[in-house]
């Protein structure tokens, strides 16, 4: 697991890195089975290029400017080009739906996220 932190406090258990360069940032999408990013567009199409299809979390108003991230990880959603994780519960609903077909495909693999 690879972790751009930025400013905040990395995580434990990963490989965090404050800041990757854009060059360094696509091999990691391109190397990665599961991709998260932000909301932002410039995140999520940086996944798509990569031929990933990422695990978008938006950030809300408050956090950002506007709900901007929201309504465009909803537009990704829908047309299945991102996986919308706006809440806990979305998220728990993804790892499940990956849980599930990763099992279909190798009964028995370990799906631990």
């Amino acid at each position: 697991v690879v972790v751009q932190h930025g400013s905040s406090r990395p995580p434990r258990g990963t490989k965090a890195v404050r800041m990757l360069t854009v060059y360094e940032m696509g091999d990691q999408v391109r190397a990665a089975d599961v991709v998260v990013v932000s909301g932002g567009p410039g995140a999520v199409m940086m996944a798509r290029e990569g031929h990933r299809r990422p695990i978008a979390v938006p950030r809300h108003k408050g956090e950002a400017v506007d709900d901007h991230q929201k309504a465009f990880t909803r537009l990704m959603s829908e047309r299945e080009m991102a996986f919308e994780a706006d809440t806990e519960a979305a998220l728990a609903r993804i790892q499940n739906e990956f849980r599930s077909a990763l099992n279909a495909i190798r009964p028995g693999i370990r799906t631990e996220f």
